[in-house]
């Protein structure tokens, strides 16, 4: 039964994952992220494609990197991605916003390991101060330019301290991210600060991330994920419908929806995954 689930969903779930599939690739903005899963006890790679207004698609792969976005929306998209610092996202699309969140954490880990560095804290503070202000903004307000060009003026002026700080005191070889995260930002200072000049995009990439990790953030608030064959992951379509959509399809073809707060593969042997979230 269990086994017969996922190619059953599939087959019947064809034209709405298509529309999806196309709709997402209209989308000004898309969210993109990749985590790490099990499938029969082996590793493999589990890619979500996010859109702002609720649509998602599962992709599982055998691998990372570009074969691992084959066959995905990313691969096709065309608009502005929202993505951590995985490099292979800056092959698709056309411009791009690292998650803050990502990079507020790395800081604070530069803060922990390197203490007697004022960068990290600066830097740290200013990430959470445009966030505060483009958090602010209500949705008929535009930007402020002036207000922009401040913010984009101390973000160069830390960089400098940072690079002071590293030339007064080199980073040692038992922690170097510091020192890493620091040329990260000043080569990838467009794509921290997208967010700024672009409403439309979030400076937080938890549309798709959320759909992974945080389930009280998730734009979906039910979704049913249905893998395909287990012997050929490469393949795998990962379907995703949002609420009104499970609850139809659920009923109309006779599925149920397993578990609470999880992402898991049903069973040693089955061929599916089924996520419930609330």
């Amino acid at each position: 039964m269990v086994s017969r689930l996922s190619r059953e969903f599939a087959l019947k779930t064809e034209a709405e994952r298509r529309a999806a599939y196309a709709d997402m690739l209209l989308s000004p903005v898309m969210h993109t992220d990749c985590t790490n899963a099990r499938e029969n006890g082996k590793g493999c790679q589990i890619y979500v494609c996010a859109t702002p207004d609720g649509k998602a698609l599962y992709f599982a792969r055998e691998k990372k990197g570009h074969e691992g976005v084959k066959d995905t929306v990313t691969e096709d998209y065309q608009g502005i991605l929202v993505h951590d610092h995985d490099r292979t996202f800056y092959n698709y699309g056309t411009d791009h916003q690292e998650c803050l969140a990502h990079v507020l954490r790395y800081l604070k880990g530069s803060m922990d390991n390197e203490p007697d560095r004022t960068w990290n804290k600066d830097m740290h503070s200013l990430v959470q101060e445009m966030i505060h202000f483009r958090n602010g903004l209500q949705p008929s307000e535009e930007l402020d330019p002036c207000k922009v060009s401040e913010f984009e003026e101390r973000y160069r002026k830390i960089l400098e301290t940072a690079r002071k700080e590293y030339e007064n005191v080199p980073a040692n070889d038992y922690y170097r991210d510091g020192y890493n995260l620091f040329l990260r930002i000043e080569k990838y200072m467009q794509n921290h600060l997208l967010f700024l000049h672009d409403l439309r995009v979030l400076r937080q990439n938890l549309s798709a991330a959320a759909l992974f990790r945080c389930p009280f953030q998730c734009p979906l608030q039910r979704c049913l994920v249905a893998l395909g064959p287990a012997q050929s992951v490469q393949n795998v379509d990962v379907v995703v419908i949002s609420r009104t959509g499970v609850c139809n399809i659920a009923g109309q073809y006779g599925f149920q929806l397993f578990g609470q707060n999880c992402f898991e593969i049903v069973g040693q042997n089955a061929d599916c995954a089924v996520i419930e979230q609330h």
